[in-house]
């Protein structure tokens, strides 16, 4: 790999349809062998065409910097010199291949003979838990200098900058892993399978060991983890400040920018005083008070000082997130204690390992199936919660999910080899040894009125977005029943393929033996749905709010779910009773 010759290119064009009229304005290439950057070559180019405004505005390339900017078949004899047997480099590597073979042909060069690799992939794979995949945001996030967005000469500097990067992580990577990226990379185009082969030919012949922060078990390798138990000592810090003097240099000492509010510390007490006094308090907040640290100090004084673990409660997981990862750090600096904080969610947000292990073995060509198994196997060496809210999925990778999400136990939990790893079970230890426990109003509802036992045992607890937990309730009764959801089902019966389902059913009618007329029952059960949801729209559209069309639309979704399911049901039937 490291005598690979990468060509990095950037193009910037005035707009994004190749096979039309659209010309390059600006290309950049950047030469990366042995693990650097050697040379980049740029130039401006003329489209013999104005600048659309929107182009302009975008790259901050005008028509005077064209003007006297060379044609493109003027240099194309150089690009393709400089280009041609490397492995072509870019990010949304389809879009400056495609733009590039046009404008070489128009010039009349010989077709580049290259292998294709797209940082925006690699990115997905190598980084799944980054927010996004846009190039300045990959450039923010791993502090690469970007002065001059959508300008290819910047941009292909950058692009090169991160090639780097996951070409360093790629060599990091345990050989249990890259085994099976390796495999799932055959379904991909481009160079990617090629890369990961010749790195797993080396491994294997250098055998490593496995680092100890791993652990591999049946062929996937996971982070090792274990409970970190809450310490309760009696230092002198461990006492609740009480005056506005003592609040006031606890929050200096710290950071000199955070401002104290008289607002918050009166929060700050109430709340103190109403668990002492096993009183309960409603407290409405304004904007800009500081509500986070108002409740989440006197409750790590209070956990530590009774060496019990209080509850916090809010919406969305979005929040929890955001308390555990930037709110419990400050909390921790204020106070210097050692704050044990785990979020905690519904099973069905955590992998479960078993299904993963079985999905992996299942062969789908599917291009976010693949994706999103290769991003999973290098999360698998990151993670210690297992939480899918960790990983940037694709909508189609969202929709995957729910075939491998902990949902329960596929085996009994005595029987499912996982069990010693299972992230779910894992993370409610944690939150048995927890000083804080960060969980949604859903979690919260359903260890109360779910009739399962979802939480330690707590007897205080904070309900932040409290006027939302009304919603929280009524959403528990609710019931999701989408088009898009739908449509991956009957794409996934698709992608089996009759003789899976086929064998499917024979495990379940083992003493009949012919055939199941499954063809009919999907085609039914298709027109069954697509009949239901353009009703639905339609229903929807006149309803207006009018209660009376609403019951009528809910009863069409009844009509109509119960017509095809009927269908499908009705079809195997007769090929039962057939056989």
């Amino acid at each position: 790999m490291k005598n690979k010759r990468y060509i990095v290119v950037d193009l910037e064009t005035t707009g994004n349809q190749a096979n039309k009229a659209d010309k390059i304005i600006q290309f950049s290439a950047c030469i990366v062998e042995k693990g650097e950057i050697i040379d980049q070559f740029s130039t401006f180019l003329n489209p013999e065409k104005r600048i659309p405004p929107f182009i302009k505005e975008l790259t901050g390339i005008s028509d005077k910097d064209v003007k006297d900017a060379p044609l493109f078949e003027d240099v194309s004899s150089i690009i393709h010199a400089l280009i041609d047997g490397g492995i072509f480099v870019a990010h949304n590597v389809s879009f400056d291949w495609t733009f590039l073979q046009k404008e070489m042909r128009e010039a009349g060069e010989a077709p580049l003979k290259m292998k294709l690799l797209d940082t925006v992939e690699l990115a997905r794979i190598m980084y799944p838990t980054v927010d996004s995949f846009k190039l300045q945001d990959l450039a923010d996030e791993f502090g690469f200098s970007h002065d001059a967005p959508h300008r290819a000469d910047s941009d292909a500097r950058v692009t090169a900058e991160l090639l780097l990067l996951f070409l360093e992580k790629l060599e990091t990577l345990p050989l249990a892993t890259i085994r099976k990226l390796t495999t799932l990379s055959q379904h991909l185009t481009g160079y990617l399978a090629e890369l990961l082969f010749e790195i797993e030919m080396r491994k294997e012949r250098e055998l490593a060991a496995l680092d100890a922060k791993w652990t591999e078990y049946r062929g996937i390798v996971i982070r090792q983890k274990s409970i970190q138990e809450a310490q309760y000592s009696r230092a002198d810090n461990m006492y609740y400040p009480k005056s506005e003097e003592e609040k006031i240099a606890l929050f200096q000492a710290v950071n000199e920018t955070l401002t104290p509010r008289a607002g918050q510390f009166l929060m700050m007490d109430t709340i103190m005083a109403s668990w002492r006094n096993e009183a309960n308090v409603l407290i409405e907040a304004g904007t800009g008070i500081g509500k986070t640290l108002g409740y989440s100090l006197p409750a790590i004084y209070f956990a530590k000082e009774h060496q019990i673990p209080i509850v916090i409660s809010t919406y969305t997981n979005l929040l929890q997130s955001q308390i555990f990862h930037k709110d419990i750090p400050l909390l921790t600096a204020l106070t210097h204690f050692d704050v044990k904080a785990v979020v905690l969610k519904g099973r069905d947000h955590y992998i479960n390992l078993f299904k993963f292990e079985q999905l992996l073995s299942e062969v789908d060509k599917t291009y976010d199936v693949v994706l999103t198994k290769m991003q999973l196997l290098v999360w698998l060496t990151e993670t210690t919660t297992g939480d899918i809210g960790e990983v940037n999925l694709s909508s189609g990778g969202q929709l995957f999910w729910n075939r491998m999400k902990h949902t329960g136990w596929f085996l009994s939990p005595q029987k499912d080899p996982w069990l010693p790893y299972d992230f779910y079970l894992f993370n409610q230890k944690q939150a048995k040894a927890a000083d804080l426990i960060i969980v949604n109003h859903a979690l919260l509802l359903q260890d109360h009125f779910g009739g399962g036992k979802w939480l330690p045992d707590y007897e205080y607890a904070i309900i932040d977005e409290a006027h939302h937990f009304t919603d929280a309730a009524r959403a528990q009764q609710s019931f999701v029943f989408s088009y898009r959801r739908m449509k991956f089902f009957m794409n996934r019966l698709g992608t089996l393929g009759k003789e899976a389902i086929l064998k499917r059913l024979e495990m379940m009618f083992p003493e009949k033996h012919q055939l199941f007329d499954i063809e009919i029952a999907v085609l039914k059960l298709e027109e069954a749905l697509e009949e239901l949801f353009l009703l639905l729209a339609q229903k929807l559209l006149k309803a207006n709010k009018n209660t009376t069309e609403l019951l009528l639309v809910e009863n069409v979704i009844d009509e109509k779910l119960d017509t095809a399911l009927f269908f499908c049901w009705r079809e195997s039937i007769t090929a039962y009773e057939r056989s």
